[in-house]
């Protein structure tokens, strides 16, 4: 059987974990020919188009965004592996279709076996590309990835707050705040409104103009005057919290869900 030379390119953020990509991957495969390094979305899709790589080690989590914003961008002929220091993505869904995952540090086993079904996908198909479409659906059911991380500014840091350690989003004197799980609040610079339209709506409900609780959030509900609910959160703001009346039905349905 004629066998392809194996073209890749590595795709990540952080210079030390690509030279340790390209030293497993030389380990694995000493006749892999590694066709060029990008770190960001933007060198990506420009490596991408011009070096045409029959597989790509995609991380993640780049410094300019989340990788699955290329998908959006471009139509990616190559087969792909995503690497990342997360588990928070789940591991299932990228075992389709030839997707493959690997979690930081690489075990040099699971590449083998990973780049062992890559060979085997490629020389059945020759290498079918996956639409955009169905990444998304892989990546989420609903045709939409919603944000998974927040970016906020304390003083001269920077910080990323995980949408897991997110507890809700309060909206105070034009200022939106975001609350983690620590209970140290947090500016941030969307307000409720934009927040509505990228936040994962079975993790969070817009209760009232003021306030985008996540599910974990919610220590206690109860029944108030004039239809409205009370929450009890923690944290606990400085407020009182209600659900709206109009949007009781709708938060007893999330609820429930």
């Amino acid at each position: 059987m004629h066998m392809h030379k194996l073209t890749c390119l590595i795709v990540e953020d952080e210079p030390l974990a690509r030279k340790e990509m390209r030293r497993l991957l030389l380990n694995a495969r000493p006749d892999a020919e590694i066709v060029g390094e990008a770190d960001s979305i933007e060198t990506a899709c420009i490596a991408l188009q011009t070096l045409k790589p029959k597989l790509v080690f995609l991380d993640i989590q780049l410094a300019d965004g989340p990788s699955f914003e290329i998908f959006n961008r471009m139509e990616v002929a190559a087969q792909v592996i995503f690497t990342t220091a997360y588990d928070a993505y789940a591991v299932q869904a990228f075992r389709v279709n030839s997707i493959d995952y690997l979690l930081k540090p690489i075990d040099p086993v699971l590449l083998e076996e990973a780049l062992a079904r890559y060979q085997k996908q490629e020389n059945a198909s020759q290498g079918q590309a996956l639409t955009v479409d169905q990444l998304q659906s892989l990546i989420n059911p609903k045709k939409q990835t919603f944000k998974t991380r927040f970016v906020v500014s304390v003083g001269e840091r920077i910080r990323y707050i995980a949408e897991a350690d997110v507890r809700f989003f309060q909206s105070e004197h034009e200022a939106t705040f975001l609350m983690p799980t620590d209970g140290r609040r947090l500016i941030y610079p969307q307000t409720l409104e934009n927040l509505e339209q990228v936040v994962d709506p079975a993790r969070f409900f817009r209760i009232s103009r003021q306030f985008i609780v996540s599910l974990p959030a919610i220590a206690e509900i109860h029944r108030h005057f004039n239809g409205r609910l009370k929450l009890k959160l923690n944290p606990e703001p400085k407020e009182e919290v209600f659900v709206s009346r109009q949007r009781v039905p709708d938060f007893m349905k999330w609820i429930d869900n």
